[in-house]
């Protein structure tokens, strides 16, 4: 597998990653978004995975593929916590 086809397959799993991972969250625990909001939310949470995912893509940084990786995926994960948490006013108070 070639370091091309290795980026690609990676920056795809992270976008889908990034945009499962809010809608999740808003099924699972209980949040302040509700009709359109939800639009917002969901919106906001696929445009960061898909800008991060093409950043890890185009970006040629001088490192280790699994560290850089583990950087993106963090970013991905804060991106998310951080529109969960000040959008959705989100809490970990799983829904009943």
């Amino acid at each position: 597998m070639t370091k091309e086809t290795r980026n690609t397959i990676t920056a795809y799993l992270l976008c889908i990653y990034g945009i499962i991972f809010t809608p999740v969250f808003l099924i699972s625990f209980k949040s302040a978004a509700y009709g359109v909001n939800l639009f917002v939310v969901i919106g906001c949470s696929v445009v960061a995975s898909f800008s991060i995912s093409m950043l890890f893509y185009h970006v040629n940084l001088n490192m280790h593929f699994r560290k850089r990786v583990f950087i993106f995926w963090s970013l991905v994960t804060l991106t998310n916590l951080f529109i969960w948490i000040v959008i959705c006013d989100g809490t970990f108070i799983v829904r009943e």
